[in-house]
Order: structure tokens, then sequence, then C-alpha cells
């Protein structure tokens, strides 16, 4: 978990590194680029970015831990403006991760997910400075694991899988936009929270996991750069 805090904390003061120094960056810029670039009624990019997949767990296990790796996202990108200040995002994109739930006398059981995620956000931008511009994010998105551990809970297999399919988030982030020649480049910091319960308890062969998992929520934090 310290592991695990500590690379949201080095993202976290990278981000806050160009919320300080972007504004002077921007007063350097004596040309505007793609000044008319806000005014599209819609465009369309791509997003690359670093996830960490991480659990909200009720326990009862005082030794029970939850270990990450970071993984990797991959998506496309519909903007759709409302106004000045205001824009519609669906962001289809697929995340590739892992977790690593340690129980005590028991061995590490390794969790790999490949998220299928269809984000739907609202970004709310502030005020254009020169060629870069801050934004906020809020929003939902409906996912499930195409890939690794999840199953549909009418498996008994306890080594197949641990996790329920689907799941719904709320999203929130902070982000820059910055302008240049030939296209519009931003980094993000984005939070998302499960509202759904995940560990799949009912049918299941894993008595000893039942015994000190009281409830189970995923969250997930990114750190993407968009191209547009």
């Amino acid at each position: 978990m310290i592991k695990d805090k500590i690379h949201i904390y080095r993202a976290i003061i990278i981000l806050l590194g160009i919320f300080a120094f972007g504004p002077l960056w921007s007063q350097q810029s004596k040309v505007q680029n793609l000044i008319t670039f806000d005014d599209k009624p819609y465009h369309f990019g791509y997003l690359l970015g670093a996830n960490q997949m991480l659990f909200i767990v009720k326990t009862n296990a005082n030794s029970f831990k939850v270990e990450t790796n970071l993984g990797f996202t991959v998506g496309l990108i519909s903007d759709l403006r409302l106004g000045e200040y205001f824009n519609l995002r669906l962001l289809p994109n697929l995340q590739f991760g892992e977790r690593t739930l340690i129980y005590p006398s028991e061995d590490p059981l390794k969790l790999s997910s490949v998220l299928l995620n269809i984000p739907l956000n609202l970004k709310i931008k502030g005020k254009r400075m020169h060629n870069i511009r801050p934004y906020v994010l809020v929003g939902g998105s409906l996912s499930t694991d195409v890939g690794g551990n999840a199953r549909n809970n009418n498996n008994d297999n306890k080594n197949d899988f641990l996790l329920y399919r689907n799941d719904v988030y709320i999203d929130t982030g902070v982000g820059f936009d910055f302008y240049f020649n030939w296209f519009k480049m931003s980094t993000e910091l984005k939070m998302s929270y499960g509202l759904s319960e995940m560990f799949l308890s009912g049918g299941i062969n894993n008595p000893w996991a039942d015994s000190w998992i009281d409830g189970l929520k995923s969250k997930v934090f990114q750190f993407n750069i968009t191209i547009e």
C-alpha cells in the first residue's frame, strides 16, 4: 500500500509542477497556435496513459494486503462542443492492469484485468492563456472485464475468478490542454471510483476468502496523455 501511494504522489507532484510552470511557459510563447481549434463543433483523437488499479477492501484480517503494478491504457476520443467552456467527451478505452491479494497463510492471488471502459465525461475548461488551458472532468463510465480473472457468477472454480465482470464508475479529473502548431496535446490526472460490489461471494468455492473479505470495490488512478 505504501508503494502504491508513492506512485500516486509522484504523479500528483508532476501535474502540480505543470500547474506551476504552465502559465510561465504560456507567457513566453508569443504566437497563439490553433486559434480556432476550440470552435469546432466536434473533433476526434486518441489517448495513451498509465493506470493503477486499486481495491477498496472491507476486511477483518489485519495482515490482509493488496499490491498493485502500473498498467497501461489506450483509447479513442470523440469530443462534442457544448459551449465556450464545456465539451462532452466519449472516451472508449482498454485498461490493462494487475492486482495481487495477499491473505494470511495463503498463496498470493494475482488478478489480471483487461477492462473495456465507456466513459462519458463533461470537460469544463478554464480561460485559455496563450497556448495552455486548464480543465476539470466529471462524469461516469461503464466497465466490463473482457479478460483476466473476472468471470460470470455461474463459475465455481476458485482459481479462475474473484470479481464480478461489470462495474459502474464515477469519474473526476484535472488537466491541461497544450496547443501546438498542428495538434493539441493534453495531460491529465483522473480517478475513477467503482460503485458496484465486486467480490463474488455467492456460490464461490473459496471459503478462506469469504471469511476475510466483507466487501470489495474498485478504484482506478490514471495519468493520460491525449492527442487531438
